[in-house]
């Protein structure tokens, strides 16, 4: 049973690439954070320590100020023109996974004071097949760290730096079993799919074949939350709210992007009532968008 609530309408996230409002679950056995002189320490973890080829990963970095004074900086804390990601395979070759071709939208760099103490979390899916093969080649171990430059201002001056988190050490294993079939169904399918451009209806039948036949595998929870983007874009809200409602009453990593996608959604399908309200009146509550499906 779902529980009644305030509601406050939220904006979906539907990039791959994230911003969290927490910390990631950091991972065991990883180094200390990396800092610059009397300046910003940046940390990477991943929820597990262990994936099979072409399951997405999610990565959550932190940068925060562990000296005594405020530090007044200028940059973007996302994976874009001033972060990559740095991996090194156990051969000990090191590939980069560079940020700006990853996220090629235009964006600001405001100008941050971070007090002591303080940390700002943001973060990051490596997924789809051509991302994932360039990043994790082959099956092993791999450290992974995150690379950030940002200006230092001081005064009217300011001084570029650049810091490297701790390595997160990610094994990558072949599938198995129905994991192995639902591995194949994303390698040759859904990304033939991709490469010949096929949206719309074509797109969300193969997805729900997927999700059908392999959403309890190790990729199922992807395959939900792009079948739910999908739906969206055809406009078939109800069926993107169902594939949603997956998720949030997951553990999955795409539980906080699908709630908030949720909460837009429900807003749309079921708007609020602004009839103004007589004074010391409580505030209204709304079903858990969840609760509708099937009403």
């Amino acid at each position: 049973m779902f529980k009644r609530f305030i509601y406050r309408t939220c904006v979906p996230v539907l990039a791959a690439i994230v911003m969290f409002g927490t910390a990631g679950t950091e991972m065991v056995g990883s180094a200390r954070a990396q800092s610059g002189s009397q300046g910003l320490a940046l940390r990477i973890s991943t929820p597990k320590s262990s994936y099979v080829q072409l399951e997405a990963i999610p990565f959550s970095f932190s940068l925060s100020n562990p000296t005594t004074a405020p530090v007044k900086w200028q940059g973007v804390f996302t994976l874009g023109p001033d972060m990559d990601l740095l991996i090194q395979s156990a051969s000990g070759r090191e590939r980069v996974i560079e940020g700006r071709m990853m996220n090629i939208a235009a964006m600001a760099a405001p100008i941050a004071v971070t007090r002591p103490g303080e940390n700002i979390e943001s973060g990051a899916v490596i997924e789809g097949v051509s991302l994932f093969e360039k990043a994790f080649p082959f099956p092993g171990t791999y450290q992974v760290r995150v690379r950030f430059s940002y200006a230092k201002v001081n005064g009217e001056e300011s001084v570029r730096e650049t810091i490297v988190s701790n390595a997160a050490a990610i094994t990558i294993e072949n599938p198995q079993g129905t994991d192995f079939e639902a591995y194949n169904f994303i390698k040759n399918d859904l990304e033939r799919a991709r490469r010949e451009r096929k949206t719309g209806t074509e797109l969300a039948e193969m997805q729900r074949d997927f999700v059908d036949s392999y959403g309890s595998t190790a990729y199922g929870k992807q395959l939900t939350w792009k079948l739910a983007l999908t739906y969206k874009a055809l406009g078939q809200d109800q069926n993107a709210v169902r594939q949603l409602c997956d998720l949030v009453q997951s553990s999955s990593s795409y539980a906080k992007q699908a709630e908030q996608l949720l909460y837009s959604l429900d807003v749309k399908l079921h708007p609020i009532d602004t009839t103004p309200l007589p004074e010391n009146f409580p505030a209204p509550t709304r079903p858990h968008p969840c609760s509708r499906i099937g009403k």
